[in-house]
């Protein structure tokens, strides 16, 4: 991935992080007293995950101090965050991810499908390379 385009991803998803943290602590802080807490409900068992947490926020964190964000700004929108087994397990139960790349290919790109690309990369070839002059994608 070109680095300013994961350099714009990681701030979208900085800022996304934020504005939901600041809504979420809206809304608690609007929210009448609330009763006792129900009884805890079992957690989902963990599910793993290709990579460490930790190390995925701090490169998270880096790019978007690289793009502009303050570490302090980061640092308090990235606090909090953490592994959702649920998120995970649908994840892991899509069918696409129990397939190799070879057999993803081959099931999704039909030769028409391919001929069709190939003419619309000729149809529109001038847009692609004014992205690539100005993006370098």
């Amino acid at each position: 991935m070109h680095r300013s385009l994961a350099s714009r991803s990681a701030l979208a998803l900085l800022f996304a992080i934020t504005a939901a943290t600041t809504a979420l602590a809206q809304q608690q802080a609007m929210a009448p007293a609330a009763s006792p807490p129900p009884a805890a409900t079992p957690q989902a068992p963990p599910v793993a995950c290709a990579g460490a947490l930790a190390e995925f926020l701090a490169g998270v964190k880096a790019d978007a101090i690289a793009a502009g964000a303050s570490a302090e700004a980061a640092d308090k929108a990235l606090a909090g965050a953490q592994i959702d087994p649920k998120v995970l397990s649908s994840d892991h139960a899509h069918v696409f991810v129990k397939q190799t790349f070879l057999e993803f290919t081959q099931r999704t790109f039909s030769q028409a499908r391919l001929d069709i690309g190939r003419q619309k990369l000729k149809q529109f070839a001038d847009v692609f390379a004014r992205a690539e002059q100005d993006y370098g994608v």
